[in-house]
């Protein structure tokens, strides 16, 4: 049981590992800034000024560190390469904690089929192998993928435009090399992609060198019905719905289920046409435009849906501006849109917003950023408007709910100096410790996080702790009361 508590920590940090990795190598606080409606709370307004949170990322790896009132509560530092993830902080232990892929994902695999057996035995049926295979078959695809990313290009690799569509087969023959008939799926999407080089231009964007176009129907989707894949995801789908489902009626519901998908994109009139520009041998994506039709059954009738997405990079003397907009629509009538626009100037300073709006709710997203010394300081605002027929960009009098800022700069590396140092030679591997070991890390982890929950609440301000012992009334966010 101890072995599972710590395997599932280490498992669940991985879920923010990848994205504090693939930052660049500097320090990042960020500050919570309330609206108006928040700040009326004092509890809150203090909450936010006492919290501090920084990240310091460096090429293999990240750290997290929460504080309160000035004092350091805990930090978690993360790195992975292609072998496995390692963990270093206070609340775990002062050794560097390691898992590896194999490791890591069979300990998943085990703990998906053990439920299964379970439901088996209380039900008193024999276990699905089909279940059981799978699990290993979607989880195998899952790491592979990880450990493919993390072996070609780390996680900090900067994306570009793939033009060589040799390089891009063998990268998806690489990710799904247990999965073949996966790997034939993209293939005949590949096979359908036409590439052009040359010089492309147009008012609304900067010039590319490079035109993908690619066109698919419903036909060509259809045939990921034909892969172990889709049929895997779509038993998992059935058996967290109904977990009775065992044997033939199990994959007679899978086969129901495959045949539908397959009705719905051979008979939707789906379309979809991709075109992607770039400049710099793909390096610098340049424009998109992707659009998508299909036809929508709801009983009797027939829906028709489409989506539109348009992206434009052009370079002008005062710098960079991205615009992007997007637009679903139901028989010809807007549900939901979506604009970006984003000026990023040659004086460091960049200001954008992005808008969306649906049922006449639009939710804003305001953005800048500037250089301040040796740091950069982005602001992010969050707005709400109702009744709202268009898009607009909030005006300087507009109040935000909420906002939130990020002060980046040179990282300190002594942050990371023990996990970037750590291999799985060095690194403590949780699967290999004994019992006596696993039951004494298990409560050292303990001890180390009421140690720092004491900590933090003895660094809380008054008002917080006055809050969160006699609770809250209500509270008008936006114009919605919160009881």
């Amino acid at each position: 049981m101890t072995r599972k508590l710590i395997t599932t920590l280490l498992c669940l940090i991985l879920a923010v590992a990848l994205p504090l990795a693939a930052l660049a190598d500097t320090r990042h606080t960020l500050t919570i800034l309330p609206g108006d409606d928040l700040a009326a709370i004092p509890a809150f307004e203090d909450f936010c000024e006492a919290l501090s949170v920084t990240l310091t990322t460096g090429e293999k790896s990240g750290g997290l560190t929460i504080g309160i009132g000035g004092e350091e509560i805990a930090t978690v530092a993360l790195g992975a390469d292609s072998t496995g993830l390692y963990v270093h902080s206070d609340l775990l232990s002062d050794d560097v904690l390691y898992l590896t892929w194999d490791d890591g994902f069979a300990f998943v695999a085990d703990q998906m089929k053990e439920a299964v057996k379970r439901e088996a035995e209380a039900r008193g049926t024999e276990v699905d192998q089909g279940a059981l295979d799978t699990i290993d078959t979607v989880l195998s695809l899952y790491k592979n993928q990880i450990v493919t990313a993390l072996g070609v290009g780390g996680l900090a690799a900067k994306p570009s435009v793939t033009t060589d569509l040799d390089e891009a087969r063998a990268m998806i023959e690489e990710a799904f090399q247990e999965s073949p008939d996966l790997v034939e799926f993209y293939g005949n999407l590949f096979d359908k992609m036409v590439v052009e080089e040359g010089e492309f231009t147009d008012p609304e964007r900067d010039t590319a060198t490079m035109h993908m176009a690619l066109t698919l129907t419903g036909e060509d989707i259809a045939q990921i019905c034909d892969t172990q894949y889709m049929r895997g995801i779509l038993e998992m789908a059935l058996k967290t719905e109904k977990p009775d489902l065992e044997g033939e009626a199990l994959v007679s519901a899978v086969d129901e289920a495959v045949e539908m998908a397959r009705d719905i994109y051979e008979n939707s009139g789906l379309n979809m046409v991709y075109n992607i520009y770039a400049a710099d041998e793909g390096n610098t994506l340049v424009a998109m435009d992707m659009g998508m039709e299909m036809s929508v059954a709801e009983g009797e009738e027939t829906q028709n849906v489409a989506f539109n997405f348009n992206y434009d990079r052009l370079t002008g003397n005062s710098g960079v501006n991205h615009c992007a907009d997007m637009t679903i629509l139901a028989d010809n009538v807007e549900m939901g849109l979506m604009s970006f626009q984003l000026k990023q100037g040659r004086d460091g300073v960049s200001d954008g917003y992005l808008g969306m709006l649906a049922a006449q709710q639009q939710i804003t997203l305001a953005y800048h950023a500037e250089n301040q010394g040796n740091d950069r300081v982005r602001t992010l605002n969050l707005y709400s408007r109702g009744n709202a027929t268009a898009i607009i960009e909030p005006a300087a009098s507009d109040r935000p709910i909420i906002g939130f800022q990020l002060v980046s700069g040179p990282a300190d590396s002594g942050v990371l100096d023990e996990i970037d140092d750590a291999n799985g030679d060095t690194a403590v591997n949780v699967m290999k410790l004994s019992a006596e070991e696993l039951s004494s890390l298990a409560v050292d982890i303990q001890t180390r996080t009421a140690q720092a929950l004491f900590t933090a609440m003895g660094k809380m301000p008054a008002s917080v702790i006055q809050l969160l012992i006699g609770g809250i009334g209500s509270l008008t966010i936006g114009g919605v009361t919160l009881q």
